[in-house]
């Protein structure tokens, strides 16, 4: 109901108006619906053809691999070492010759290096545990206490007289003993009873000591006893001690503080690297700014710290003996090179500085002299080809053919075209349906004829299958390269097979020659297949864009008479219904003269 006023149906006549309104208005709609069943076709059709075009663009994709200008696709190289532990290879230029080269790789090329020593070597530079000693000799003046015997028959050598027994505590361990045990056998109750400890006996000094297992600040001992005296007999005070971390030199701190932990104090002054004078000053500068320092010089150096080893590095950027690693100049004030342990020239007394030198690498190729290179990427070796030196010994770089890039872009391309061919097949051979009800159903069988898609398969099948003119008769075609076209459905599914061993032949035996039949100037399979292609999907002026365009403009005239249509259905819908509410109207005021009338009668009978 499209009218906007209230409309009540059937109340005087008792008809179902609505009803009826509803039924003729599907008969009124009857021709729109016709209308938009051929813009849903249209809208159906254009879809397919958006299939196959989007098939079509990927051929062209594939297509245009293969007819790269130049030739260039059938002259792609692939480069291999017999043994990369000694070099790899990688082709870099366009066209590389063809071949096998012997290296024989003596020495690689290495880049300068100084590494220095620990910086820092203090008694706390190491991690330590957590320990408890004896205070005293634990045997009286004059005496000695073998810890081999029973503690009852050693009382009288000892300095304090142990108990007949009691129990320890060493961290949460609980160990029993008596007077029995000799103190071996004590300390390997210790040891054994899981507190993570290691006690040991001085036999010269006659003490005894306790040591964690775990070094560091998170090591922790405590020792306490519940019965008996015996860390008393053994001079050890009850309590609880804690390890320690190792202390190294601190990045952060100035170098001139005792806190920057360094065996050598810095001085303030300038120091020289590779002719690069650098200033540092003790109180303000770190270990950290004045690596940066380094580092973003052009001395050519990188600088870095080893937190494991404690020690400064000092590597050139580049390999090779003519890269050099100069430290220090008679000039320098400061010993910060001394000082970082890295040169034994103490400025101002040193002299002139030290001087390091890389290793070029050493390189023959087929037996010939060996070359020095000064880096272990070599570009000029083989023409064409970067090789990179990996360790020495001999090895063979071969040059050839990439035969399997290349056969697995054709493939692509065969499978591209066959995608093509099958889809017009499959549309142009579809059968109607019986009873369609669907508009996938109704366009079954409409493309049997369409010739759009008989002629993209005519244009694509005869092009795969004709010759290129000038050249030899043996090597001008497709299927002379191992490209058939089968003859499925009776030759109406001429899609292309591809015997691979037979392409891979004629790739290595000749591939100007299956260039030629791909790429030959105008009449190349692909130059063709090219051209075509182009000229079916071009974005202005393919034939494809230019048939949606009709179809477009199809639908929108379809789709304004739809709109004409609905605005007279409207109307007329209004119409109806007002003719139908006069009828009521009539109706009611009969109904009610009626009333009236039987009323009237009602009285003169009385």
């Amino acid at each position: 109901m499209s009218s906007n006023s209230i409309y009540i149906s059937g109340l005087a006549s008792g008809i179902d108006t609505e009803s009826m309104i509803t039924k003729l208005m599907e008969l009124e709609r009857r021709p729109q619906l016709m209308v938009q069943q051929k813009v849903n076709l249209l809208t159906a059709k254009q879809g397919v053809y958006s299939s196959l075009k989007t098939k079509l663009a990927a051929l062209e994709s594939a297509v245009q691999t293969l007819n790269e200008a130049g030739n260039l696709f059938f002259r792609q190289k692939i480069a291999s070492s017999s043994d990369t532990a000694v070099a790899s290879a990688a082709v870099t230029g366009s066209n590389p010759a063809q071949g096998s080269y012997q290296l024989q790789v003596t020495q690689l090329a290495s880049a300068a290096m100084v590494t220095g020593t620990a910086l820092y070597t203090g008694a706390d530079a190491q991690a330590l545990p957590a320990s408890l000693a004896s205070s005293a000799s634990i045997a009286a003046p004059s005496q000695t206490v073998d810890p081999s015997q029973a503690l009852s028959t050693q009382a009288a050598f000892m300095a304090v007289t142990p108990d007949s027994l009691g129990t320890i505590e060493i961290n949460g361990r609980t160990v029993a003993w008596d007077d029995n045990m000799s103190l071996n056998e004590i300390i390997g109750r210790i040891n054994s009873s899981g507190a993570g400890v290691t006690a040991a006996f001085d036999a010269v000094a006659q003490t005894i000591s306790l040591v964690t297992q775990e070094t560091g600040a998170t090591a922790s001992l405590t020792v306490s006893e519940s019965a008996g005296n015996l860390w008393e007999a053994l001079q050890i005070t009850p309590g609880t001690a804690s390890g320690s971390d190792a202390q190294s030199p601190s990045l952060t701190e100035p170098l001139g503080d005792a806190a920057a932990n360094l065996d050598i104090a810095v001085t303030s002054g300038t120091f020289t690297l590779n002719g690069v004078v650098f200033y540092v000053d003790a109180a303000t500068d770190t270990l950290q700014t004045v690596l940066n320092r380094i580092n973003a010089s052009s001395a050519g150096v990188n600088a870095g710290y080893d937190e494991e080893t404690g020690a400064v590095s000092l590597v050139q950027t580049e390999t090779g003996s003519g890269a050099e690693i100069v430290l220090g100049a008679s000039g320098d004030s400061s010993n910060l090179l001394y000082a970082l342990k890295l040169s034994g020239n103490n400025p101002p007394v040193g002299g002139a500085g030290d001087t390091y030198q890389g290793t070029d690498a050493m390189v023959s190729v087929n037996g010939g002299t060996a070359q020095a290179y000064s880096s272990n990427t070599l570009a000029g070796v083989i023409p064409g080809v970067k090789v990179t030196l990996t360790g020495t010994g001999s090895t063979t770089v071969s040059v050839s053919a990439d035969t399997d890039a290349m056969l697995g872009s054709i493939k692509d391309f065969v499978e591209k075209y066959n995608a093509v061919i099958s889809y017009i097949h499959s549309k142009t051979n579809e059968k109607r349906a019986e009873d369609p009800s669907t508009i996938a159903e109704l366009m079954q069988g409409t493309w049997v004829s369409d010739p759009l898609f008989l002629e993209t398969k005519d244009q694509l099948t005869q092009i795969v299958g004709s010759a290129v003119s000038g050249l030899p008769g043996d090597m001008n075609q497709l299927a002379q390269l191992g490209i058939t076209t089968t003859s499925d459905d009776f030759g109406k599914k001429p899609l292309l097979e591809l015997d691979e061993n037979d392409l891979r032949e004629a790739l290595l035996a000749d591939p100007d020659g299956v260039a030629g039949v791909f790429n030959t100037t105008d009449t190349g399979i692909m130059t063709q297949l090219a051209a075509k292609l182009e000229n079916m999907t071009d974005i202005v002026s393919g034939s494809f864009v230019l048939e949606d365009q009709a179809l477009t403009e199809q639908m929108d005239v379809l789709n304004k008479q739809i709109q004409a249509m609905e605005e007279r259905l409207v109307k007329r819908e209004s119409i109806m219904r007002n003719q139908f509410t006069q009828m009521e109207t009539a109706v009611a005021r009969l109904n009610a003269m009626g009333s009236q009338l039987a009323g009237l009668l009602t009285i003169t009978n009385n």
